[in-house]
């Protein structure tokens, strides 16, 4: 009886201090999160606004793929490929972006490019 209570203890503590171990690190990620946003400048929109590639880079990738086809069309003879228009954004370093001004950059690549999609890349 001893030994199974010895044996408990310890994977109870093994548990605890891996469980102790994450946490660690997840503060530890938190923290330089943290220090990353201190070092950073949100513009205004209106900043935004007067000239977004200050404050982003992006490119705009076209690709062709196969249109999916719904239950009625299963029997055509040949499958339609589509072209699409993918924008890839990069938010420039030192340079925070929240979710307001994230979907007026998307809206002015939507106007300005017209993709089918915007994939943004944030580095917070």
């Amino acid at each position: 009886m001893l030994e199974t209570t010895t044996t408990t203890i310890a994977h109870r503590k093994a548990e605890y201090e891996k469980q102790l171990k994450s946490a660690k690190e997840h503060i530890i990620g938190i923290e330089a999160l943290l220090e990353r946003l201190n070092n950073c400048t949100q513009p205004t929109m209106r900043e935004l606004y007067n000239g977004v590639d200050k404050y982003i880079t992006y490119d705009i990738v076209k690709s062709k793929g196969v249109k999916i086809l719904d239950a009625g069309e299963h029997s055509k003879a040949s499958i339609p490929s589509i072209e699409s228009r993918v924008a890839n954004v990069t938010i420039k370093d030192g340079i925070y972006l929240g979710p307001t001004q994230i979907d007026a950059v998307k809206t002015y690549l939507f106007h300005l490019h017209q993709p089918d999609h915007v994939n943004i890349t944030n580095s917070l």
